[in-house]
């Protein structure tokens, strides 16, 4: 495996080959388009996220997805009394790191204590947090919304500052991630802190690694895509002109550092 680093902010850099040594591309913003990224259990509609921004994911039991009951809502439009019962865990997951950090997002909470605290004392955890979102108050936190190829599960990608102290830094829980969608029900996949989706049954959608997009449904590690190899968790963006010194009367030179992560692709 090898390792980019993703600078996010508001303006774009580009790669250069100089004396015929490579670049990689340093995004300070990526572009927001959908595509197709084929994971081990469903897929979304972009590879990364930022804190507080929607993503979608669908699964197709019909196509790849046979593994998935899918997603259904009780009438054509979809109401939040359909969401209340899934749960989205996020098991962060940085390149060299041992311990892993799990956020799930769920409309109850309460429920799903136990599983959190069972999650928590895993020698591969390093911290389990349960955010509860409100699906009525709230619709674009955690809901189903019914797309031209069947229902879609969609929410915010969680919002990590206040988990890391001191609160307000902007800096987050970035890198490598893993997205996993269950019932309330069913137990936390907090084994994906050490086991990849297509190793972990019982889940309604497993998102980590992407497949090259091959005309298969095979999930075989060979095929790895080259460009997105994992779903990855992006900081909030940099403003630049925050933290130049002024050349020019454009950079205000008020900040002193840059957020950025790190993506872990296919070597």
């Amino acid at each position: 495996m090898i390792a980019r680093i993703l600078v996010i902010g508001h303006l774009v850099a580009a790669a250069a080959l100089v004396g015929g040594t490579t670049g990689w591309a340093a995004c300070n913003i990526i572009p927001s388009a959908t595509g197709t990224f084929r994971a081990a259990l469903g897929s979304p509609l972009r590879p990364f996220a930022a804190p507080g921004e929607a993503l979608e994911l669908r699964v197709r039991p019909a196509i790849c997805d046979a593994a998935s009951p899918g997603l259904t809502c009780a009438s054509q439009t979809c109401a939040p009394s359909d969401v209340v019962d899934k749960v989205v865990t996020v098991v962060f997951t940085p390149p060299g790191s041992a311990a892993r950090n799990v956020v799930v997002l769920a409309a109850n909470c309460a429920a799903l204590e136990p599983a959190r605290l069972a999650c928590a004392g895993r020698p591969d955890v390093a911290m389990a947090t349960c955010l509860q979102v409100d699906p009525s108050g709230d619709p674009g936190a955690l809901a189903l919304v019914r797309q031209d190829d069947g229902v879609h599960l969609s929410f915010r990608f969680a919002d990590t500052d206040a988990l890391l102290a001191p609160d307000g830094d902007q800096r987050k829980l970035t890198g490598p991630a893993t997205i996993a969608v269950t019932t309330v029900s069913d137990p936390l996949p907090c084994s994906l802190a050490s086991d990849p989706c297509r190793s972990t049954p019982g889940t309604i959608a497993c998102v980590d690694e992407f497949y090259a997009v091959d005309g298969t449904c095979r999930n075989d590690p060979a095929l790895i895509d080259r460009t997105f190899g994992h779903f990855t968790a992006l900081p909030p963006p940099n403003d630049y002109r925050a933290v130049w010194t002024p050349a020019t009367g454009v950079c205000a030179g008020t900040q002193d550092s840059i957020r950025f992560t790190l993506d872990a692709v296919a070597g």
